[in-house]
């Protein structure tokens, strides 16, 4: 699991709704997790991790292989919203699925267009007046390979504050408890 924090945050920071999302899965103690949290601006850090963990895991899969790895979730607040689906792209590439994206807020050019190797996509947002103003929508690239879960508007919150929904830390820790608790 990677999450990408804002382009005004670090990734440490433990009042980010990403970091607290993190610190969460990570209390799930479940074997194999791993999850850790990267800058939108150092956002192929997070993809160099993501790989390095694929290939401990000896699961690199080619385009005449099978994906029969782990199971990737990426999610991301602002511009992390948009470093979270340019990420799920380079995976595309290689052929790799991403089981689910979550948009927090997202601010981007390219951050509109779910990619077809994403199976599920959740996009959060605030109604805002003032900019930065996140994604309303996003949309499946093909909506018979993704799933949108939908384009939810988180009432109440602030550019900031919104990463904090619980609403969204319950999505992505119910999807991972699904996941494990899936039979193999």
């Amino acid at each position: 699991m990677v999450g990408y924090v804002g382009g005004l945050d670090t990734p440490n920071n433990p009042y980010s709704g990403i970091i607290q999302i993190r610190n969460r899965l990570r209390s799930l103690q479940y074997k194999g997790l791993c999850v850790d949290t990267f800058s939108a601006y150092t956002w192929l850090d997070g993809y160099s991790w993501l790989m390095r963990q694929l290939t401990a895991s000896g699961e690199i899969a080619t385009a005449a292989k099978q994906w029969a790895g782990p199971e990737i979730i990426i999610y991301g607040h602002s511009l992390g919203g948009w470093a979270t689906l340019a990420t799920s792209r380079k995976l595309a590439a290689m052929n790799i699925p991403v089981e689910l994206t979550v948009q927090v807020d997202s601010v981007g050019l390219t951050d509109a267009v779910v990619p077809a190797n994403v199976k599920q996509a959740a996009n959060y947002f605030r109604h805002a007046y003032l900019p930065p103003y996140g994604r309303g929508k996003i949309y499946a690239q093909n909506p018979g390979a993704t799933q949108i879960l939908g384009n939810f508007r988180i009432e109440r919150a602030n550019h900031v504050s919104v990463a904090q929904s619980p609403a969204i830390s319950d999505l992505i820790v119910a999807k991972v408890m699904a996941l494990y608790a899936a039979p193999e």
